[in-house]
């Protein structure tokens, strides 16, 4: 299952619901894509959820678990690509939804069909990390079946989609993943700030050429600089979470643009099942560029598989299922709709929606945490350094040369290759350029020297406006999901009818995963 946010508009993709007393996988519905209008004020037990069927199109008919949904302007559609279907084996299909100006009118077509040349070059990947830029999104990793066999074959590459001409590439050159094998399960995400930036956190890695048995640290957190194809890597510390998969994650632009907030919650380890899985009620916070994990210390239901969007000030998740017990349907959706609503600066969780909802603004426990330490790490590659500070400084040039304080950078900053003015401004300026030039480079050496001695984030106002991507979507439940799983031995089926506003689990009713 996956969502996106498009205008006003959530939109919900993929997954499947377990119905109390089902007695077999025959049982379990399959949704149809669903939206939630965000421009009114909803509870999550009064909230409307709307469906969209697929007609007409068969090759997009089938359920899709984790897909990625990539949003592009130029068709106002939401393109579904990659993710698992029902039939690991059957041929795959990009299709898209078109989007209205308006919530409703809502309709599917197919993009590039199961025999398009397209797959003679790309690979379908299940379980991949998914990322949302603004020209393009990435798909890191996963792995891929055949038809004749369930046996996963990783996948050491990444596929990129360009945004305004719909083309797909696939980049061989992933970084350390080239060399130590891929990832699946784990997430990616988009940063504005710093020149544009892709971070990639989390998942199952890959060993010996096979599915691996081992989670990725969350300490290491992989980089990806679009404008320059580089690859870069960091250690984060303070409160770092257990590695994990099937974990949801968003973020938000920290104030005055200084930093960058990344949202963790839940997830489960090797084992989708184990009380081992209890640190799933906790939110962690990873703030850019201190690269420090913060625990919100906010507990709530244990949750997998969830997907989470940020609006303004907050977090909503929407589905998963709770990864301490022993089956899919030990334990029942605690939550209304299976709809949580956390508030990103109080780190507190609520059941109201609110689409007038102040601008992000850190959490105390993120301030305090720049008010007392340096703003930077110790650094494990100092041209990943460099690319952090001199986004901060051109930004800085850029909005204000005299009053602005470095440290304030915006999500339009200059990216690590800059293209040359066309201005002949040598011919202008004339013999002055090499002394204002030597005096620029004496002035920057003693700001680097102090930025990264003791740089500090800028105080804000509280209302400086958040730049979120909101195309976040969360993995999917199980690694290999073709395998039917036996512990479905209830009887006495109640069905829950799926209506307008009954698409998701209320309280004891249904628990909403994805396989």
């Amino acid at each position: 299952m996956s969502s996106i946010i498009v205008g006003d508009s959530l939109y919900i993709e993929g997954g499947e619901y377990y119905i109390t007393g089902a007695a077999s996988y025959a049982d379990i519905l399959y949704p149809p894509t669903r939206s939630i209008d965000l421009s009114k004020s909803w509870t999550t037990s009064s909230v409307v959820i709307n469906q969209i069927n697929r007609t007409g199109i068969n090759a997009c008919e089938r359920t899709i678990a984790k897909p990625g949904l990539f949003w592009q302007e130029s068709t106002r559609s939401i393109i579904v690509f990659g993710g698992d279907t029902s039939n690991a084996g059957s041929k795959k299909a990009v299709c898209g939804l078109k989007v209205r100006e308006t919530l409703g009118g809502e309709s599917w077509y197919s993009v590039y069909g199961t025999n398009n040349p397209l797959w003679k070059t790309i690979t379908w990947p299940r379980h991949p990390s998914f990322a949302y830029g603004p020209t393009e999104s990435y798909a890191l990793g996963g792995f891929t079946t055949t038809a004749d066999s369930n046996v996963g074959s990783m996948l050491m590459s990444m596929t990129v989609m360009n945004k305004t001409t719909n083309l797909f590439e696939g980049q061989s050159d992933v970084g350390e993943f080239s060399q130590t094998g891929g990832v699946n399960q784990g997430e990616g995400h988009f940063i504005p700030s710093f020149g544009g930036l892709v971070v990639f956190i989390g998942g199952v890695a890959y060993s010996n050429g096979a599915i691996g048995s081992s989670l990725r640290s969350m300490s290491k957190i992989d980089i990806y600089n679009p404008s320059t194809q580089k690859w870069y890597s960091q250690s984060a510390s303070g409160d770092v979470p257990s590695g994990r998969k099937t974990f949801c994650m968003t973020g938000a632009q920290g104030t005055n643009h200084s930093t960058y907030e990344i949202f963790v919650y839940g997830g489960s380890g090797l084992e989708f099942f184990s009380d081992a899985n209890s640190d799933s009620r906790n939110v962690y916070i990873l703030t850019l560029p201190a690269f420090r994990w913060i625990r919100a210390g906010a507990l709530t239901a244990p949750r997998a598989g969830s997907s989470c969007q940020t609006v303004k000030n907050q977090m909503i998740s929407y589905g998963g299922f709770d990864p301490t017990g022993t089956t899919s349907f030990e334990r029942l959706e605690p939550w209304a709709f299976g709809i949580g609503i956390f508030d990103l600066h109080s780190l507190k969780w609520g059941v109201n929606y609110n689409p007038n909802a102040p601008a992000y603004v850190q959490s105390t426990a993120v301030s305090e945490f720049y008010e007392s330490n340096s703003m930077y790490p110790i650094w494990d590659d100092e041209n990943l350094g460099s690319l952090f500070l001199s986004s901060k400084a051109s930004s800085t040039s850029a909005t204000s040369p005299t009053t602005s304080p470095p440290g304030t950078t915006s999500s339009t900053s200059t990216p690590e290759t800059l293209h040359p003015s066309k201005t002949p401004v040598a011919a202008i300026a004339g013999g002055t350029v090499g002394g204002v030039a030597a005096l620029a480079a004496v002035i920057f050496a003693w700001w680097f020297w102090r930025s990264r001695r003791s740089g500090k984030p800028d105080a804000a106002p509280r209302d400086s406006e958040p730049v979120v991507s909101g195309l976040h979507d969360t993995p999917a439940v199980n690694e290999l999901p073709t395998e039917r799983r036996p512990e479905m031995a209830s009887t006495g089926y109640n069905y829950h009818k799926v209506g307008q506003n009954n698409l998701a689990p209320k309280p004891g009713e249904v628990y909403e995963v994805h396989a």
